[in-house]
């Protein structure tokens, strides 16, 4: 994989990542929204088309062909794991879009759009959300709803990605135990973590993040989820800022040594619904949700298309097997812990990467904070 192209979507990652909220575990595909929305570069223009190439960092519509269409051809054939990436356009009724931009669709992305009367609103819901639980494993089932709509929603954009690998080695159930986490210097929590003394994994420090960083592999290898933990129990945010302000994390991560290391490391299930429209607002991409200048030229008539609703569901569960994700003491420590093994104990807020080849699938911070799905 292009370690400019990986770079450039793992520094959109972080600072999509930091717009959600503070104080909750979390969960986003940042990759699925910038795939969408380089599908939408290449029916915009003016305004909107340099606030999408800016976003995505990149010069032109060819620069986009080129990038995504080695992206998404690259991430469909990772062994031994599950990878479903599937990304949708709905728009109203009886309108006719571009040739050019339906081949674009269909053989860069492997993406489709279909048209709905938005006037049926239950109807409408029912499709999107079928669409979403069907290529999601069921793991997602309800995305949009009824209220959403109305004679005026035009656009709707709606992406799913969903993920399935199996740890190389699965932690003992029988070491997973309920054990202090640092929610922050005052406040002291008790959550399940899974620990394993000899895992496998490779192992690193990165002094400008001030981090231990640890990657994960799943069966195949090909897969890995990346845990970035913070020296110190608040510094989440240093690290968290080192990287929006474009610390090459990925580079890190490359040069990282397979090592046996002692991991503790928290179980977790976080479900969340990320409202788009509203995010992507604050990355500066702005103009494609305007009713009267959004710049959308994708279709053969001279109607005006925006962007209404922009939605994404995310899931993710890791547990002793591994994760499952969809766009998831003291006596046992102290006979096992052997001093010659690296330890990674995070047991403080940490930041966490599934990737796919070098690629970021999912991003999110785990924070110790119950969520709904918990």
């Amino acid at each position: 994989m292009d370690s400019k192209l990986s770079h450039s979507i793992a520094e959109f990652a972080v600072k999509f990542c930091n717009e959600l909220e503070k104080d909750k575990t979390t969960i986003c595909s940042p990759l699925s929204a910038e795939i969408m929305l380089a599908l939408l570069a290449l029916g915009c223009k003016n305004q909107s088309h340099a606030e999408l190439l800016k976003a995505l960092d990149m010069t032109d519509d060819d620069a986009i062909r080129s990038s995504f269409g080695f992206l998404t051809s690259n991430l469909k054939t990772i062994e031994r794991a599950t990878l479903n990436m599937a990304n949708k356009i709905y728009l109203k009724k009886d309108i006719k879009i571009k040739p050019e931009f339906l081949k674009d669709a269909e053989q860069i992305f492997e993406s489709s759009l279909e048209q709905l009367d938005f006037e049926e609103k239950i109807a409408s819901a029912d499709t999107i959300n079928e669409w979403v639980a069907h290529h999601t494993n069921n793991k997602i089932k309800s995305i949009v709803s009824p209220d959403m709509f109305s004679s005026q929603t035009n656009l709707v954009m709606v992406n799913a990605i969903c993920f399935l690998g199996h740890w190389n080695k699965p932690f003992k159930k029988i070491f997973t135990k309920d054990r202090a986490f640092h929610i922050n210097n005052v406040t002291t929590t008790q959550v399940a973590q899974m620990f394993e003394e000899k895992f496998s994994c490779g192992y690193g420090v990165s002094p400008e993040l001030k981090s231990k960083i640890i990657e994960m592999h799943y069966q195949g290898d090909e897969a890995s989820m990346v845990i970035i933990l913070p020296d110190e129990i608040e510094g989440l945010n240093f690290t968290l800022d080192q990287l929006i302000a474009g610390y090459d994390v990925m580079a890190d991560i490359a040069n990282l040594k397979r090592q046996k290391v002692t991991v503790q490391l928290p179980k977790f299930k976080v479900e969340m619904t990320i409202d788009l429209k509203k995010l992507l607002t604050k990355l500066g991409v702005k103009s494609i949700f305007g009713e009267n200048n959004s710049d959308i030229d994708m279709l053969l008539s001279n109607e005006t298309l925006f962007v209404s609703e922009a939605i994404q569901k995310a899931y993710i569960e890791v547990d002793e097997k591994g994760t499952e994700a969809t766009a998831s003491t003291g006596v046992v420590y102290k006979l096992l812990c052997k001093r010659y093994y690296k330890r990674f104990i995070a047991d403080r807020p940490f930041l966490y990467l599934l990737t796919a080849r070098k690629i970021p699938l999912f991003i999110g911070v785990y924070r110790g904070i119950p969520t709904a799905t918990e």
